[in-house]
Protein backbone atom coordinates (compact mmCIF):
# COMPACT_ATOMS: atom_id res chain seq x y z
CA UNK A 1 0.00 0.00 0.00
CA UNK A 2 2.87 2.72 0.86
CA UNK A 3 5.00 1.47 -2.05
CA UNK A 4 1.74 2.03 -4.18
CA UNK A 5 1.31 5.86 -2.32
CA UNK A 6 4.79 6.71 -2.96
CA UNK A 7 4.42 5.43 -6.29
CA UNK A 8 2.11 7.44 -7.70
CA UNK A 9 3.15 10.83 -5.53
CA UNK A 10 6.25 10.39 -7.12
CA UNK A 11 4.61 10.58 -10.40
CA UNK A 12 2.73 13.33 -9.62
CA UNK A 13 5.61 15.36 -8.40
CA UNK A 14 7.33 14.43 -11.69
CA UNK A 15 4.89 15.66 -13.54
CA UNK A 16 4.52 19.03 -11.82
CA UNK A 17 7.93 19.49 -11.57
CA UNK A 18 7.79 18.93 -15.77
CA UNK A 19 5.68 21.14 -16.59
CA UNK A 20 6.92 23.97 -14.60
CA UNK A 21 10.39 23.07 -16.52
CA UNK A 22 8.43 23.33 -19.97
CA UNK A 23 6.96 26.27 -18.93
CA UNK A 24 10.01 27.96 -18.18
CA UNK A 25 11.46 26.71 -21.62
CA UNK A 26 8.83 28.36 -23.46
CA UNK A 27 9.44 31.75 -20.92
CA UNK A 28 12.88 31.76 -21.95
CA UNK A 29 12.67 30.70 -25.39
CA UNK A 30 14.24 34.22 -27.74
CA UNK A 31 12.20 35.67 -30.32
CA UNK A 32 12.83 37.23 -33.32
CA UNK A 33 11.63 40.14 -34.84
CA UNK A 34 9.03 38.63 -37.41
CA UNK A 35 7.92 36.96 -34.19
CA UNK A 36 7.62 39.76 -32.19
CA UNK A 37 5.71 41.50 -34.92
CA UNK A 38 3.05 38.57 -35.08
CA UNK A 39 3.04 39.16 -31.41
CA UNK A 40 2.34 42.59 -31.66
CA UNK A 41 -0.22 42.43 -34.33
CA UNK A 42 -2.03 39.57 -32.73
CA UNK A 43 -2.44 41.38 -29.23
CA UNK A 44 -3.84 45.01 -30.58
CA UNK A 45 -6.81 45.96 -29.51
CA UNK A 46 -7.55 48.27 -32.47
CA UNK A 47 -7.06 46.26 -34.86
CA UNK A 48 -9.40 43.64 -33.58
CA UNK A 49 -11.59 46.49 -33.11
CA UNK A 50 -11.38 47.32 -36.44
CA UNK A 51 -12.27 43.54 -37.92
CA UNK A 52 -15.58 43.69 -36.38
CA UNK A 53 -16.14 46.69 -37.76
CA UNK A 54 -15.27 45.24 -41.14
CA UNK A 55 -17.30 41.94 -40.54
CA UNK A 56 -20.60 44.40 -39.53
CA UNK A 57 -20.11 46.22 -42.78
CA UNK A 58 -20.30 42.79 -44.60
CA UNK A 59 -23.49 42.27 -42.96
CA UNK A 60 -24.62 45.40 -44.08
CA UNK A 61 -24.06 44.77 -47.41
CA UNK A 62 -26.17 41.47 -47.47
CA UNK A 63 -29.21 43.78 -45.70
CA UNK A 64 -28.85 46.38 -48.64
CA UNK A 65 -28.78 43.52 -51.51
CA UNK A 66 -31.87 42.11 -49.79
CA UNK A 67 -33.79 45.32 -49.63
CA UNK A 68 -34.89 44.30 -54.17
CA UNK A 69 -35.89 41.12 -53.23
CA UNK A 70 -39.21 40.07 -52.09
CA UNK A 71 -40.76 40.09 -48.62
CA UNK A 72 -43.44 37.75 -46.82
CA UNK A 73 -44.75 38.58 -43.90
CA UNK A 74 -48.08 37.28 -42.12
CA UNK A 75 -49.78 38.03 -39.46
CA UNK A 76 -52.70 35.90 -37.18
CA UNK A 77 -55.13 36.92 -34.40
CA UNK A 78 -57.79 35.76 -31.82
CA UNK A 79 -59.85 37.61 -29.74
CA UNK A 80 -63.13 39.08 -28.49
CA UNK A 81 -64.22 42.07 -29.86
CA UNK A 82 -67.22 44.45 -28.28
CA UNK A 83 -70.05 46.81 -30.32
CA UNK A 84 -72.17 48.90 -29.09
CA UNK A 85 -74.47 50.43 -31.12
CA UNK A 86 -77.91 50.38 -29.76
CA UNK A 87 -77.48 47.37 -27.72
CA UNK A 88 -74.19 45.95 -26.09
CA UNK A 89 -72.83 42.61 -28.07
CA UNK A 90 -69.61 40.94 -27.15
CA UNK A 91 -68.64 38.44 -30.14
CA UNK A 92 -65.52 36.62 -30.83
CA UNK A 93 -63.23 37.12 -33.87
CA UNK A 94 -60.14 35.19 -35.88
CA UNK A 95 -58.10 36.45 -38.36
CA UNK A 96 -55.36 35.11 -40.65
CA UNK A 97 -53.62 37.63 -43.43
CA UNK A 98 -50.54 37.47 -45.66
CA UNK A 99 -48.93 40.20 -47.80
CA UNK A 100 -46.25 39.62 -50.41
CA UNK A 101 -44.31 42.92 -51.12
CA UNK A 102 -41.66 43.01 -54.03
CA UNK A 103 -40.33 46.45 -55.03
CA UNK A 104 -39.48 46.07 -58.62
CA UNK A 105 -37.89 49.37 -59.30
CA UNK A 106 -35.69 52.14 -57.07
CA UNK A 107 -33.93 54.08 -59.44
CA UNK A 108 -30.88 52.31 -58.90
CA UNK A 109 -31.04 53.63 -55.37
CA UNK A 110 -30.43 50.16 -53.57
CA UNK A 111 -27.41 49.41 -55.73
CA UNK A 112 -25.53 53.29 -55.52
CA UNK A 113 -26.23 52.64 -51.50
CA UNK A 114 -24.45 48.99 -51.84
CA UNK A 115 -21.41 50.44 -53.33
CA UNK A 116 -21.28 53.36 -50.25
CA UNK A 117 -21.32 50.60 -48.18
CA UNK A 118 -18.65 48.40 -50.09
CA UNK A 119 -16.55 51.21 -50.33
CA UNK A 120 -16.74 52.17 -46.53
CA UNK A 121 -15.90 48.30 -45.74
CA UNK A 122 -12.79 49.07 -48.36
CA UNK A 123 -12.12 52.14 -46.53
CA UNK A 124 -12.10 49.87 -43.05
CA UNK A 125 -9.68 47.54 -44.79
CA UNK A 126 -7.51 50.07 -45.32
CA UNK A 127 -7.54 51.79 -42.63
CA UNK A 128 -6.46 47.91 -40.41
CA UNK A 129 -3.57 47.34 -43.42
CA UNK A 130 -2.50 50.94 -41.99
CA UNK A 131 -2.81 50.59 -38.54
CA UNK A 132 -0.87 47.18 -39.13
CA UNK A 133 1.81 49.34 -40.81
CA UNK A 134 1.77 51.55 -37.87
CA UNK A 135 2.12 48.90 -34.95
CA UNK A 136 4.87 46.89 -37.31
CA UNK A 137 6.70 50.46 -37.70
CA UNK A 138 6.51 51.27 -33.89
CA UNK A 139 7.81 47.83 -33.08
CA UNK A 140 11.20 47.09 -35.94
CA UNK A 141 12.00 51.04 -35.01
CA UNK A 142 12.15 49.74 -31.58
CA UNK A 143 13.61 46.63 -32.14
CA UNK A 144 16.44 48.48 -34.24
CA UNK A 145 17.03 51.07 -31.12
CA UNK A 146 17.63 47.83 -28.89
CA UNK A 147 19.87 46.15 -31.31
CA UNK A 148 22.23 49.16 -31.40
CA UNK A 149 22.04 49.41 -27.75
CA UNK A 150 22.94 45.56 -26.98
CA UNK A 151 25.93 46.21 -29.55
CA UNK A 152 26.55 48.89 -27.83
CA UNK A 153 26.56 47.14 -24.53
CA UNK A 154 28.61 44.44 -25.62
CA UNK A 155 31.64 46.71 -26.62
CA UNK A 156 30.88 47.98 -23.59
CA UNK A 157 31.27 44.67 -21.33
CA UNK A 158 34.53 44.10 -23.22
CA UNK A 159 36.19 47.30 -22.67
CA UNK A 160 35.26 47.69 -18.88
CA UNK A 161 36.87 43.76 -18.69
CA UNK A 162 39.72 44.96 -20.11
CA UNK A 163 39.89 48.62 -18.66
CA UNK A 164 39.22 46.15 -15.44
CA UNK A 165 42.11 44.19 -15.92
CA UNK A 166 44.45 46.99 -17.42
CA UNK A 167 44.09 48.54 -14.10
CA UNK A 168 45.94 45.69 -12.09
CA UNK A 169 48.88 45.19 -14.01
CA UNK A 170 48.96 48.74 -13.81
CA UNK A 171 48.60 49.17 -10.09
CA UNK A 172 51.06 46.29 -9.73
CA UNK A 173 53.78 47.68 -12.29
CA UNK A 174 52.57 51.26 -10.04
CA UNK A 175 53.57 49.93 -6.67
CA UNK A 176 56.72 48.18 -7.96
CA UNK A 177 57.65 51.60 -9.51
CA UNK A 178 57.67 50.94 -13.13
CA UNK A 179 54.29 53.14 -14.02
CA UNK A 180 54.00 57.21 -12.87
CA UNK A 181 51.74 58.04 -10.43
CA UNK A 182 50.05 60.19 -12.96
CA UNK A 183 49.96 56.50 -15.24
CA UNK A 184 47.99 54.83 -11.83
CA UNK A 185 45.03 57.95 -11.79
CA UNK A 186 44.90 57.47 -15.79
CA UNK A 187 43.89 54.03 -15.53
CA UNK A 188 41.74 54.32 -12.44
CA UNK A 189 39.83 57.25 -14.09
CA UNK A 190 39.67 55.26 -16.98
CA UNK A 191 38.13 52.22 -15.41
CA UNK A 192 35.56 54.84 -13.42
CA UNK A 193 34.62 56.07 -16.96
CA UNK A 194 34.12 52.36 -17.82
CA UNK A 195 31.56 51.59 -15.28
CA UNK A 196 29.43 54.80 -15.66
CA UNK A 197 29.10 53.47 -19.17
CA UNK A 198 28.46 50.25 -18.77
CA UNK A 199 25.78 51.17 -16.08
CA UNK A 200 24.12 53.55 -17.90
CA UNK A 201 23.93 51.82 -21.43
CA UNK A 202 22.00 48.68 -18.99
CA UNK A 203 19.39 51.27 -17.82
CA UNK A 204 19.35 53.10 -21.43
CA UNK A 205 18.39 49.19 -22.41
CA UNK A 206 16.03 48.00 -19.88
CA UNK A 207 14.03 51.18 -20.52
CA UNK A 208 13.58 50.24 -24.48
CA UNK A 209 12.92 46.96 -23.06
CA UNK A 210 10.10 47.59 -21.01
CA UNK A 211 8.65 49.80 -23.52
CA UNK A 212 9.23 46.78 -26.27
CA UNK A 213 7.94 44.36 -23.98
CA UNK A 214 4.11 46.88 -23.61
CA UNK A 215 4.04 47.29 -26.91
CA UNK A 216 4.05 43.57 -27.55
CA UNK A 217 1.47 43.27 -24.22
CA UNK A 218 3.72 40.47 -23.03
CA UNK A 219 5.90 40.25 -20.05
CA UNK A 220 9.85 39.99 -20.14
CA UNK A 221 11.23 37.59 -22.69
CA UNK A 222 14.59 37.04 -24.54
CA UNK A 223 14.71 38.78 -27.76
CA UNK A 224 16.81 37.21 -30.63
CA UNK A 225 19.32 40.19 -31.54
CA UNK A 226 20.88 40.15 -35.13
CA UNK A 227 23.77 41.67 -36.23
CA UNK A 228 23.26 45.36 -37.41
CA UNK A 229 26.56 44.67 -39.79
CA UNK A 230 24.68 42.58 -41.40
CA UNK A 231 21.51 44.60 -42.41
CA UNK A 232 21.68 45.32 -46.43
CA UNK A 233 21.91 49.11 -47.64
CA UNK A 234 18.37 49.86 -48.82
CA UNK A 235 17.76 51.24 -52.15
CA UNK A 236 15.47 54.25 -52.80
CA UNK A 237 13.05 53.80 -55.24
CA UNK A 238 13.78 56.07 -58.53
CA UNK A 239 10.15 57.14 -59.00
CA UNK A 240 7.42 56.93 -56.64
CA UNK A 241 3.01 56.53 -57.37
CA UNK A 242 1.30 58.21 -55.36
CA UNK A 243 -1.66 57.13 -56.09
CA UNK A 244 -0.88 53.94 -54.51
CA UNK A 245 -0.07 54.94 -51.06
CA UNK A 246 -2.66 54.24 -48.69
CA UNK A 247 -4.32 57.14 -47.45
CA UNK A 248 -4.54 58.71 -50.93
CA UNK A 249 -6.63 55.39 -51.98
CA UNK A 250 -8.66 56.06 -48.51
CA UNK A 251 -9.58 59.69 -49.85
CA UNK A 252 -10.44 58.58 -53.52
CA UNK A 253 -12.80 55.85 -51.64
CA UNK A 254 -14.41 59.17 -50.09
CA UNK A 255 -14.25 61.08 -53.25
CA UNK A 256 -16.01 58.47 -55.13
CA UNK A 257 -18.37 58.23 -52.35
CA UNK A 258 -19.25 61.65 -52.14
CA UNK A 259 -20.14 61.44 -56.23
CA UNK A 260 -22.69 58.67 -55.27
CA UNK A 261 -24.36 60.44 -52.60
CA UNK A 262 -24.80 63.62 -55.36
CA UNK A 263 -26.38 60.93 -57.90
CA UNK A 264 -28.70 59.33 -54.70
CA UNK A 265 -29.99 62.74 -53.88
CA UNK A 266 -30.89 63.16 -57.27
CA UNK A 267 -32.62 59.94 -57.75
CA UNK A 268 -34.90 60.57 -54.71
CA UNK A 269 -36.66 62.91 -56.78
CA UNK A 270 -37.46 60.30 -59.52
CA UNK A 271 -40.52 57.55 -59.46
CA UNK A 272 -40.69 54.33 -57.51
CA UNK A 273 -42.77 51.04 -58.39
CA UNK A 274 -43.69 48.73 -56.36
CA UNK A 275 -45.82 45.47 -56.24
CA UNK A 276 -47.38 43.78 -53.45
CA UNK A 277 -49.99 41.14 -53.04
CA UNK A 278 -52.03 40.08 -49.98
CA UNK A 279 -54.51 38.21 -48.91
CA UNK A 280 -57.28 38.02 -45.47
CA UNK A 281 -59.75 35.76 -44.19
CA UNK A 282 -61.35 36.05 -40.87
CA UNK A 283 -64.47 34.70 -39.17
CA UNK A 284 -66.36 35.60 -36.01
CA UNK A 285 -69.45 34.53 -33.37
CA UNK A 286 -68.78 31.24 -33.39
CA UNK A 287 -67.81 30.23 -30.10
CA UNK A 288 -70.50 29.46 -27.34
CA UNK A 289 -73.27 30.45 -30.10
CA UNK A 290 -75.61 28.39 -32.34
CA UNK A 291 -73.35 29.72 -35.24
CA UNK A 292 -70.95 27.45 -37.04
CA UNK A 293 -67.21 29.07 -38.25
CA UNK A 294 -68.02 28.78 -41.67
CA UNK A 295 -71.41 30.94 -41.51
CA UNK A 296 -69.84 34.27 -40.39
CA UNK A 297 -66.31 33.79 -42.88
CA UNK A 298 -65.13 35.67 -45.00
CA UNK A 299 -61.91 36.20 -47.36
CA UNK A 300 -60.47 38.72 -49.37
CA UNK A 301 -57.26 39.18 -51.50
CA UNK A 302 -55.39 42.31 -53.29
CA UNK A 303 -52.68 42.79 -56.16
CA UNK A 304 -51.34 46.17 -56.53
CA UNK A 305 -49.46 47.96 -58.47
CA UNK A 306 -47.77 51.30 -57.05
CA UNK A 307 -46.05 54.05 -58.23
CA UNK A 308 -44.53 56.73 -55.88
CA UNK A 309 -43.59 60.03 -57.51
CA UNK A 310 -42.37 63.24 -54.68
CA UNK A 311 -44.52 66.36 -56.66
CA UNK A 312 -43.69 69.14 -54.53
CA UNK A 313 -40.96 69.22 -51.31
CA UNK A 314 -40.42 72.89 -50.77
CA UNK A 315 -36.74 72.25 -52.81
CA UNK A 316 -35.65 69.88 -49.64
CA UNK A 317 -34.18 67.83 -52.21
CA UNK A 318 -32.70 70.28 -54.54
CA UNK A 319 -31.26 71.27 -50.93
CA UNK A 320 -29.43 68.20 -50.74
CA UNK A 321 -28.12 67.98 -54.10
CA UNK A 322 -26.55 71.78 -53.42
CA UNK A 323 -25.11 70.66 -49.98
CA UNK A 324 -23.88 67.04 -51.03
CA UNK A 325 -21.94 68.93 -54.07
CA UNK A 326 -20.51 70.98 -51.68
CA UNK A 327 -19.16 68.33 -49.32
CA UNK A 328 -17.74 66.62 -52.78
CA UNK A 329 -15.76 70.24 -53.41
CA UNK A 330 -14.67 69.69 -49.81
CA UNK A 331 -13.62 66.35 -49.91
CA UNK A 332 -11.90 67.24 -53.82
CA UNK A 333 -9.73 69.42 -51.85
CA UNK A 334 -8.65 66.84 -48.39
CA UNK A 335 -7.74 64.73 -51.60
CA UNK A 336 -5.54 67.18 -52.66
CA UNK A 337 -4.46 68.23 -49.09
CA UNK A 338 -3.17 64.21 -48.08
CA UNK A 339 -1.54 64.44 -51.44
CA UNK A 340 0.29 67.52 -51.00
CA UNK A 341 1.05 66.12 -47.31
CA UNK A 342 2.26 62.59 -49.46
CA UNK A 343 4.85 64.27 -51.43
CA UNK A 344 6.31 66.68 -49.02
CA UNK A 345 6.76 63.56 -45.90
CA UNK A 346 8.19 61.46 -49.25
CA UNK A 347 10.50 64.33 -50.17
CA UNK A 348 11.67 64.71 -46.18
CA UNK A 349 12.55 61.07 -46.43
CA UNK A 350 14.33 61.09 -49.83
CA UNK A 351 16.84 63.87 -48.24
CA UNK A 352 17.13 62.52 -44.81
CA UNK A 353 17.71 59.29 -46.39
CA UNK A 354 20.53 60.37 -48.85
CA UNK A 355 21.78 62.67 -46.01
CA UNK A 356 22.34 59.26 -44.09
CA UNK A 357 23.88 57.59 -47.10
CA UNK A 358 26.68 59.60 -47.35
CA UNK A 359 26.89 59.88 -43.57
CA UNK A 360 27.32 55.94 -43.43
CA UNK A 361 29.60 55.94 -46.32
CA UNK A 362 31.99 58.57 -44.30
CA UNK A 363 31.52 57.40 -41.13
CA UNK A 364 32.70 53.23 -42.75
CA UNK A 365 35.70 55.10 -43.88
CA UNK A 366 36.31 56.70 -40.41
CA UNK A 367 35.78 53.51 -38.77
CA UNK A 368 37.99 51.62 -40.97
CA UNK A 369 41.07 54.00 -40.14
CA UNK A 370 40.26 54.29 -36.50
CA UNK A 371 40.14 50.73 -36.48
CA UNK A 372 43.98 50.97 -38.08
CA UNK A 373 44.82 53.67 -36.39
CA UNK A 374 44.19 51.74 -33.02
CA UNK A 375 46.00 48.47 -33.37
CA UNK A 376 49.40 51.01 -34.43
CA UNK A 377 49.14 53.35 -31.24
CA UNK A 378 48.23 49.65 -28.99
CA UNK A 379 51.58 48.16 -30.52
CA UNK A 380 53.31 51.18 -29.77
CA UNK A 381 51.77 51.17 -25.94
CA UNK A 382 53.15 47.73 -26.22
CA UNK A 383 56.43 48.75 -27.29
CA UNK A 384 56.43 51.86 -24.49
CA UNK A 385 56.73 54.39 -27.22
CA UNK A 386 53.12 55.86 -26.44
CA UNK A 387 51.66 56.60 -23.53
CA UNK A 388 48.17 54.80 -22.07
CA UNK A 389 46.23 58.08 -22.43
CA UNK A 390 46.83 57.82 -26.28
CA UNK A 391 45.77 54.24 -26.43
CA UNK A 392 42.70 54.94 -24.04
CA UNK A 393 41.52 57.80 -26.49
CA UNK A 394 42.44 55.94 -29.88
CA UNK A 395 39.94 53.00 -28.55
CA UNK A 396 37.33 55.06 -27.55
CA UNK A 397 37.48 57.39 -30.65
CA UNK A 398 37.44 53.73 -32.06
CA UNK A 399 33.86 52.98 -30.40
CA UNK A 400 32.30 56.80 -31.58
CA UNK A 401 33.57 55.73 -34.97
CA UNK A 402 31.46 52.58 -34.67
CA UNK A 403 28.84 53.83 -32.77
CA UNK A 404 28.33 56.57 -35.99
CA UNK A 405 28.40 54.38 -38.44
CA UNK A 406 25.87 51.83 -36.83
CA UNK A 407 23.53 54.57 -35.84
CA UNK A 408 24.01 56.04 -39.78
CA UNK A 409 22.84 52.18 -40.69
CA UNK A 410 19.63 52.07 -38.26
CA UNK A 411 18.57 55.41 -39.24
CA UNK A 412 18.81 54.58 -43.18
CA UNK A 413 16.39 51.77 -42.07
CA UNK A 414 14.23 53.69 -40.55
CA UNK A 415 13.56 56.19 -43.66
CA UNK A 416 13.37 53.49 -46.12
CA UNK A 417 10.63 51.71 -43.51
CA UNK A 418 8.97 55.04 -43.12
CA UNK A 419 8.97 55.23 -46.59
CA UNK A 420 6.97 51.48 -46.76
CA UNK A 421 4.49 52.43 -44.20
CA UNK A 422 3.90 55.78 -46.18
CA UNK A 423 2.79 53.28 -49.30
CA UNK A 424 1.16 50.64 -47.04
CA UNK A 425 3.45 48.43 -47.93
CA UNK A 426 5.53 47.56 -44.93
CA UNK A 427 3.81 45.25 -43.42
CA UNK A 428 4.73 42.79 -47.18
CA UNK A 429 8.17 43.60 -46.49
CA UNK A 430 8.51 42.10 -42.92
CA UNK A 431 6.09 39.95 -42.54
Amino acid sequence: MWCRFFYFYGTFVSFIFLSILGESNVYKKSLDLKRCLELGLENSLTLKQLEIEISSFGLEIKKEKATLRPSLSSEASVGIKHHHLNKKKDYDLSSLSFNLDYPLYDNGQSFIKENLLLRRKKKLELKLVQEKNKIISEITFLFLDISLEETFLKSSQEEFVFAERNFKVLSQQYQEGLKSYSDYLTGKANLQRKKVQLESLKFSLSQKKNSFFSLLSKDSFTLEIFSLESLKVPIWPSSLDFSSFIEIKIEQLETQNSQDQIILSEKKTFPELALSFGGKYNTQDFFKTSHSWQENQAWEWSALFTVKYPLWDWNKSAYDVEIMTEKKRSQEYQEKKILEKIKNESEKLRLQFEENLQLLKLAKELWDLEKQRADSIKISYQNGKSPLSDWLLVEKEKLEAEGRYLAALISLQKNYYSLLQLQGNLHEILL
